[in-house]
């Protein structure tokens, strides 16, 4: 979130896809999507915290529960180029071939939703947007 250069920031979702990507294979989804509850060290390892919220799964998550977790993190970036960032270094290590049981309108459409949904939780709570959640 501090991070002001644009190509860090971009080198960091990237990151964030790929780690994603792994834990989908691993079976662990993150359902809190809030981008605090994923920390970088120092050699850019980026660790899942939070884990009371964590749910593990026998084998790797189904494609729907991978799209909607992925579409919730993403609902939490800035702007449509940092999502598709994250959904193509996703994509590059993901469970699955590319794009060939991944469904963009859903993963879209999860994005559009989790959005949504955060605008107006914001808005019962009267917070103001931030540039990442």
């Amino acid at each position: 979130m501090h991070e002001t250069s644009r190509s860090r920031q971009i080198d960091i979702i990237r990151l964030l896809g790929h780690t994603m990507a792994d834990a989908h294979k691993r079976g662990i989804e993150q359902p809190d999507g809030n981008l605090t509850n994923f920390l970088m060290g120092a050699d850019d390892e980026l660790s899942m915290v939070d884990e009371d919220d964590i749910r593990v799964h026998s084998g790797m998550l189904p494609i729907g529960v991978a799209i909607s977790n992925l579409a919730n993190v993403a609902a939490r970036l800035p702007d449509e180029e940092m999502v598709k960032i994250l959904l193509e270094a996703y994509l590059e290590v993901a469970f699955v071939a590319k794009y060939s049981e991944w469904d963009d309108g859903a993963f879209w459409a999860g994005v559009k939703g989790w959005r949504e949904m955060l605008e107006a939780k914001r808005a019962s709570r009267n917070i103001a947007p931030r540039q990442f959640d």
